[in-house]
């Protein structure tokens, strides 16, 4: 399946960020996955993600994906 971005997807990816910080399980949600995972592999995405921010006040190595 090619799964193509969409801004939408700009949306998906903080709910999802928090669903797996939160330790929610997304099996049931198989496509919210596999875009997630096609947003993951975008350098945009990578560097927005809210421990990689430069006024996080605070962090754990656990934290990331």
């Amino acid at each position: 399946m090619v799964i193509n971005q969409k801004s939408a997807d700009a949306f998906l990816a903080p709910q999802v960020y928090n669903a797996e910080r939160f330790q929610c399980s997304l099996s049931l949600y198989p496509i919210i996955r596999q875009i997630n995972e096609v947003c993951m592999n975008h350098p945009a995405f990578l560097a927005a993600q809210p421990h990689l921010q430069p006024d996080v006040l605070e962090f754990s190595p656990n934290d990331e994906y």
